[in-house]
């Protein structure tokens, strides 16, 4: 009999602003709860393109008809917190919002944040590639980041039967989408072609994709996709918190070339905006601890 593995990793987590020790709380009141969550990936105990993820969780609240708030600078600062305690520098948060049916929109929700296992590539995945399998079923809100117990279930389990690294989520009228834990972008020529926005889960890294191509003045389409239609495309990838750009080695019976160009300028260009970003919030938080300081020593 399989051992489950443990849904968090670590020994503190953050309820409601309130430091809990992991092995107390009991995690199975998440699994069927309705709720919508973020992963967030630490480097340097910075949460990364932190902004952009509460932005999309408050998008997701709304779409559920929850028009609630919080207080995104108090969620990064939990988040810091959290990852000091726990000793990592590195690693993927995972925040959590829980509501009850029928629950008025004035109460106040159930938050959630705590470390879960993270799988980054290793260097030599990037040049080999991800295997994907399709897989007919779709979200019932894309839009939402939502907890969907059966679609992960499923996703799951075909994963273990094929060998496959992802699985990639195919419409009632045969078109692709997303992957179940990424977002996909294929090679047409000289152009990049992604699923339209209405049909996904607009993640982060797509968006830095998008914005990417258009800074750069790359070609990016948002689509229709027909699964029938991968033979045309000469290389895919996928983009997620943990995987960044991964190329993808093939989908089913159809291969892509994992080392194109235009794949390799796009991995180039988002590792360079992360070491941005990086920087740019050491950046602020050292302009505001030296804010603190000097405002504690009353020269403000």
């Amino acid at each position: 009999m399989e051992t489950m593995p443990q849904p968090y990793t670590g020994d503190f987590m953050m309820v409601n602003n309130d430091l809990t020790s992991c092995r107390d709380f009991n995690f199975s009141k998440l699994t069927n709860a309705r709720a919508v969550y973020e992963v967030v990936r630490i480097i340097g105990n910075i949460p990364l393109f932190i902004e952009d993820h509460l932005l999309r969780m408050f998008n997701s609240m709304h779409l559920m008809g929850q028009n609630v708030e919080l207080p995104s600078q108090n969620i990064a600062l939990q988040m810091q917190t959290l990852a000091k305690k726990n000793n990592f520098e590195n690693g993927n948060i995972k925040l959590i919002c829980t509501f009850q049916e029928g629950t008025p929109v004035s109460k106040s929700p159930l938050f959630y944040i705590f470390f879960i296992q993270h799988f980054y590539p290793e260097p030599e995945k990037y040049l080999a590639g991800m295997c994907m399998q399709s897989l007919m079923m779709e979200r019932p809100n894309p839009n939402a980041k939502v907890v969907n117990q059966a679609l992960t279930q499923k996703a799951g389990l075909l994963q273990k039967s094929t060998g496959a690294d992802e699985i990639l989520l195919v419409n009632h009228d045969n078109l692709v989408t997303e992957g179940s834990k990424s977002n996909i972008f294929f090679v047409f020529g000289d152009e990049l072609l992604t699923p339209a926005n209405n049909l996904v889960l607009a993640g982060i890294t797509r968006e830095k994709v998008i914005q990417i191509c258009k800074k750069s003045g790359l070609q990016c389409n948002e689509t229709i996709i027909k699964l029938e239609d991968l033979h045309t495309f000469s290389g895919a990838f996928i983009t997620g918190t943990s995987p960044k750009i991964m190329p993808v080695r093939s989908i089913d019976q159809h291969t892509f070339n994992t080392q194109h160009p235009l794949i390799m300028e796009i991995r180039k260009e988002y590792d360079e905006m992360i070491t941005r970003y990086l920087k740019n919030y050491r950046l602020k938080q050292s302009l505001l601890d030296d804010y603190v300081l000097n405002f504690d020593k009353g020269s403000i």
